[in-house]
């Protein structure tokens, strides 16, 4: 999952168009094996290099399989929420469909599902590019101090976070949990460092655990 993860990544990073050389992969996959510690892998034995990267692929493909999972995950992709007279408006879809069609080829092959032509994928990525590129700096004011500095350049002291009026996004997520919740601890910015009240058994099952 670690492997797959980072390398769609870069995949599709350098599909948008973004000019990213060799070099650099080299160093985003070597730097990506300290994400690969925090999950309980070994970083010694996970690919460095885009070559190492493509080696492990290499290796792992005759085992893997079209299987009920990864069904699940592509009818997830390929059934929007929205009522079916909202889908003229609704990106969900085609948003979706283009992530998998920008799978290399020999994973589609492997799912066996349609995908949208190469032009069209080429096209619909470096639409978004544009339109990342174009979009304000600053949509939304962000829910907390830790996704702040999660965003400021390191060795910079970010803005102070306005916690009042509460940000849309925010308010959602304080409405899915109740209070002490991890949900509503996020949206508050009180989550620290990933600490957060344990209020329910099984959080607290899971704390003792951990």
């Amino acid at each position: 999952m670690h492997c797959a993860e980072i390398a769609s990544f870069a995949g599709v990073v350098r599909h948008a168009g973004f000019p990213l050389t060799d070099a650099q992969l080299d160093r985003y996959f070597d730097e990506q094996r300290r994400i690969a510690a925090l999950v309980g892998l070994d970083p010694a034995e996970v690919p460095g290099t885009s070559r190492e990267m493509a080696e492990y692929f290499k290796q792992v493909r005759p085992e893997l399989r079209r299987t009920a999972d990864s069904e699940l995950v592509y009818r997830f992709l390929h059934q929007p929420f929205a009522s079916w007279w909202l889908l003229p408006a609704n990106g969900y879809l085609p948003l979706c469909h283009l992530a998998y069609s920008a799978l290399p080829a020999w994973a589609r092959k492997l799912h066996g599902r349609p995908a949208f032509p190469a032009p069209v994928v080429a096209t619909g990525l470096y639409g978004l590019r544009a339109a990342g590129l174009a979009a304000p700096g600053k949509v939304l004011p962000l829910s907390g101090r830790h996704l702040q500095r999660a965003v400021d350049p390191p060795g910079r002291e970010g803005p102070a976070v306005d916690q009042s009026p509460r940000p849309p996004v925010a308010r959602r997520v304080e409405r899915l949990g109740s209070k002490g919740t991890f949900l509503s601890c996020l949206a508050r910015g009180e989550c620290e460092d990933g600490n957060f009240p344990v209020t329910t058994p099984r959080q607290r099952a899971s704390a003792t655990l951990a």
